[in-house]
């Protein structure tokens, strides 16, 4: 079996059979046990032939074999996305051997060589994973910094790191951390600002659109990892002479990387090839096997940063075969054959929140129910020791550095959630059935960002309601908040959160929409808790969390929807306090997920639910933000709602069509028939 794409469209992609080789003399059949699948390999395809990466495995043209690091039973080196690989053996010492083959001659060491793992000083065997994923660009980025740093960075003081978010540019700016006279910048994604400021590497963190005018005094260089030609023109024509130098090293947007016909100002851009570096270094080095810079670079603690941020933080999937797309991007969790444990850890993660915040809720519920070693703190109080989130909203989870601190910080629970099915295997919230993981991640945004409203709407619309959140949440934070300071932050509270009603869609005019909702929700979970404990079977979700998380206070603590909830849905009612702790609920496995062709009609009953008051409201939320819009305007159920758009609620938009493409035909179409006459197929039409 071979992973072939068009050389001319990468796109277009095929697995082929093949027979198996009979091997000649001095040749080794290696049997392709797994490899790493990342934006580097698209970096190859774009530069194969100007690299000749096509030529590492042949294939009968249109089609190539994009190179990828992999493993041959513990012999680490390139080799073609399939089950096998037969190379021409030299022995190269007691490290391993070289694949010598005539097509092979032209190409560098680098790519020829097979090293044994358990034999070399820089590799660990537990730790394969990590090496097959990051080893590439760990190496990439120490000889970019090597090579700088052996030029003076040709008298610059500040490096531009594009593609800031990427795992080469996470480890190039862990080696331009260590250096006193270097500032980094990090280019990257609005979206992945937060995690890349998240990750306390850079200096600077900037949108691509944030590039600012320079400061002529300062003398900049640009590395250039998403090969955005775009991106680059514009750091060429702002700098202009005060750019030192541009170094090109990938292609992570590789879709835009069409180049600007027009010169430009500054340097000419190097085409950095990692190969080349290395070879000037080896005599520096000593031979494979020696332990190298880059060993120490790898192991050493204080450059665990990269290696953990980009290990844990990353979306990953384990395959031993090439293989369909799996579960949906946002919720691909980490498979059998990690390295990771859900030992006790000392000190343990922090969660930093509020007991008045529906997302804390959410979260602290779901680290309790996965029997993930954590401590609860009440963000902003005396006890409050996390470093500053990259935005300022909360809950915030910290992991620890290894030095008794947290740098590690990250906010926004989806992305949380994630991140937590990246790194513990037991008792996950994530379907096994992809198609299952994408409704449950559908309904769980649902809830995030439109349940949600009927949370705000009720709390800050009716005066019991109002005067208790006043009274009671400036105390959140301090018990002890003395008499004219609580009398002054209740009178704050109010004014600021009532001002905000019309921001969020709390109207007189949405009024019934938003109620009207609230109710039908309460009475399709009180109608499923008759039947099941949970949406999607015997263990809970996304879902049930973010459900969890937006009615504590409405069915718990505010009077108002307290008091319709007692009389509509008890069980729904009784049902959160469960939820609140579910460290008790026995789990076997995987097992426990209903099937997707037998969800209750309760299920479907929410679905509807979401597609009659939510899609229209993302859609419109949408389209107000393409246009430029002030207000966002749909109709739910023959009325009219507006308010404000919300740049967020487009991004949630984005990573559901994200989600949805990332499904496999089959799954996609078992998606579209759960989704048929429920009005969510309008988000992926």
């Amino acid at each position: 079996m071979i992973f072939e794409v068009d050389r001319q469209d990468i796109r277009t992609t095929r697995v082929v059979d093949a027979a198996p080789t009979t091997l000649g003399r001095g040749q080794v059949r290696l049997n392709v046990e797994r490899f790493a699948f990342t934006s580097n390999n698209i970096s190859y395809a774009i530069a194969g032939d100007m690299l000749d990466y096509w030529g590492f495995f042949p294939a009968d043209a249109p089609w190539g074999r994009i190179p990828a690091i992999g493993d041959g039973g513990l012999h680490f080196g390139f080799y073609p996305m399939a089950d096998e690989l037969v190379v021409q053996a030299e022995r190269r010492g007691d490290h391993g051997f070289r694949d010598v083959g005539p097509h092979r001659t032209d190409h560098a060491a680098t790519y020829t060589d097979f090293r044994d793992i358990e034999a070399e000083a820089a590799f660990d065997v537990d730790r394969i994973d990590e090496y097959l994923l990051l080893w590439g660009m760990l190496m990439t980025s120490f000889l970019i910094d090597d090579q700088l740093g052996s030029r003076g960075f040709e008298g610059a003081s500040t490096a531009i790191v594009t593609s800031a978010s990427s795992k080469t540019s996470i480890s190039l700016a862990s080696c331009l951390a260590a250096r006193a006279d270097v500032q980094a910048i990090g280019l990257t994604s609005d979206r992945n600002r937060a995690f890349v400021e998240g990750l306390g590497l850079y200096d600077r963190v900037a949108t691509y659109d944030e590039v600012t005018e320079p400061d002529s005094s300062v003398r900049a260089g640009l590395v250039d990892m998403a090969g955005k030609a775009q991106v680059r023109a514009d750091i060429h024509r702002q700098y202009n002479a005060s750019l030192a130098f541009s170094i090109s090293v990938g292609a992570t947007h590789w879709d835009q990387r069409d180049a600007d016909p027009s010169p430009l100002p500054g340097p000419a851009p190097e085409f950095f090839f990692a190969p080349g570096q290395r070879a000037k270094r080896v005599e520096d080095w000593g031979p494979p096997g020696s332990r190298p810079p880059t060993a120490s670079f790898w192991t050493a603690a204080p450059t665990q940063p990269p290696v953990s941020s980009a290990s844990r933080s990353r979306r990953r999937r384990h395959h031993e075969r090439p293989q369909g797309a799996g579960q949906p991007g946002p919720l691909r969790k980490q498979q059998e054959g990690g390295a990771l444990s859900d030992d006790p850890v000392d000190p343990p993660l922090v969660i930093g929140g509020a007991f008045s915040s529906p997302y804390s809720l959410k979260m602290r519920a779901v680290l309790r129910y996965r029997h993930i070693q954590h401590r609860w703190v009440l963000r902003n109080s005396r006890w409050d020791d996390l470093p500053p989130p990259p935005v300022p909203v909360i809950p915030v989870l910290a992991w620890p550095d290894g030095a008794g601190g947290y740098r590690d910080v990250m906010v926004d629970s989806s992305p949380q959630i994630t991140r937590l099915e990246d790194e513990h295997r037991d008792r996950s919230v994530v379907p096994t059935d992809p198609a299952l993981a994408f409704i449950d991640f559908l309904l769980e945004d649902f809830a995030d960002e439109w349940v949600t409203k009927a949370m705000y709407h009720f709390r800050w619309t009716y005066e019991p309601d109002i005067e208790k959140a006043g009274l009671l949440l400036p105390l959140d934070r301090n018990l002890q908040l003395p008499d004219d300071a609580h009398a002054a932050a209740h009178d704050f509270v109010i004014e600021r959160q009532v001002s905000r009603r019309a921001l969020v869609g709390s109207t007189t005019a949405n009024t019934p929409i938003i109620e009207d909702s609230y109710r039908n929700v309460l009475d399709i979970l009180h109608a499923h808790l008759a039947q099941r404990d949970f949406l999607f079977g015997d263990r809970p979700g996304r879902t049930d969390f973010a459900l969890y998380g937006q009615l504590k206070p409405l069915l718990w603590w505010d009077p108002t929807p307290t008091a319709i909830a007692v009389a509509r849905a008890p069980r729904a009612v009784n049902w959160l306090e469960r939820v609140d702790d579910l460290a008790w609920l026995p789990v076997d496995g995987d097992a426990g997920w209903s099937a997707l062709d037998e969800l209750e009609e309760t299920v479907h009953a929410l679905l509807i639910e979401a597609g009659r008051t939510y899609a229209p409201f993302m859609l419109a939320n949408d389209d107000a933000l393409e246009s430029g819009a002030d207000e966002v305007v749909c109709i739910i159920d023959g009325a009219e709602y507006r308010q404000g758009p919300f740049k967020y609620q487009g991004k949630c938009l984005q990573w559901l069509r994200e989600a949805y493409a990332d499904l496999d035909t089959d799954d996609r179409a078992r998606v579209d028939t759960v989704l048929a006459g429920t009005g969510c197929g309008m988000l992926f039409e």
